[in-house]
């Protein structure tokens, strides 16, 4: 048997390995923290090439075994984040690549020191990076502003929901329109939050009519009913929205049992690529501790 032909064979052993492994986490990605996630596939793509790759192997070999044993992996990941619409893995790409970025480096000295630090500083940049800019946005959703009296939300059967009374639980308000592909792109989610959260809260899902749909007859409550979800729908305008510190869609507005608006912003998913625990800012506002 002429072993020469099966020279790449470890590599390929080891490439369907680490793929049978890491095929897995669409299932498990939404559950996993972001930046856990990143450092893990760093590190595991920074020192696993090193079961295959050989500082004697010539340049070439080197780059055929890195593509025999990144490709898949990559590719998978970029056909579930663009099929999916899942940013996280889309990102999660670039952990792998920097990992065999440094792996590479490792493995050719001449390259030196001077090259790794700049790669490493980089990838602490942008694996923390998430985490500020959604500290940042974060810090500017709190508020503590009276409900306008004026606000007119209403539900199926006309009937005005009261944001005025004092309440015994938060109301919770996702405001979206039709024409935004993220808000009904994420009704799964919010289902899921809304059946968690139901006897907690008082959560809404509210609709604010797009120009367009006087023209179509959208009808927002058969739309949501038809795709078999459950959570209660409301309509309000666009003034009402407004009125509410709403921004752009979609957005979260949190009122408290005294009436006040304490949050304007993004609910957050697991899946998301965000730190911060939306229903920790809920127990915090019920709290009365942020």
């Amino acid at each position: 048997m002429n072993l020469s032909k099966y020279k790449y064979l470890s590599t390929c052993i080891l490439s369907i390995a680490i793929l049978i492994g890491i095929i897995i986490t669409p299932f498990f990605i939404s559950r996993v923290d972001y930046n856990y996630l990143s450092v893990v596939l760093f590190l595991l793509f920074s020192f696993v090439p090193f079961l295959t790759v050989k500082l004697k192997d010539k340049r070439n070999i080197k780059i055929v075994k890195y593509l025999i044993i990144v490709t898949p992996i990559l590719l998978m990941y970029l056909i579930v984040g663009i099929s999916a619409k899942n940013v996280t893995a889309i990102f999660l790409c670039f952990s792998i690549l920097l990992g065999v970025i440094i792996n590479f480096i490792l493995l050719n000295k001449h390259l030196g020191i001077k090259v790794f630090i700049p790669i490493a500083i980089s990838f602490l940049v942008y694996s923390a990076y998430p985490y500020f800019f959604s500290e940042m946005k974060l810090s500017k959703s709190f508020l503590n502003v009276k409900v306008d009296p004026s606000v007119t939300i209403i539900s199926k059967d006309s009937v005005i929901l009261d944001l005025i009374s004092k309440k015994n639980r938060l109301t919770i308000l996702e405001f979206w329109n039709s024409a935004c592909a993220k808000c009904i792109k994420d009704f799964p989610k919010f289902q899921e939050f809304y059946d968690q959260n139901k006897l907690n809260y008082n959560v809404f899902s509210v609709n604010v009519p797009h120009k367009r749909d006087l023209e179509t007859g959208f009808d927002p409550f058969l739309f949501v009913e038809k795709q078999g979800y459950s959570f209660p729908v409301l309509i309000g305008t666009e003034e009402d929205f407004l009125k509410l510190k709403g921004k752009a869609f979609p957005t979260v507005i949190v009122i408290d049992k005294q009436n006040s608006i304490r949050y304007s912003g993004i609910i957050t998913y697991p899946s998301d690529i965000r730190r911060f625990n939306f229903n920790n800012i809920l127990e915090k506002i019920e709290n009365k501790t942020l």
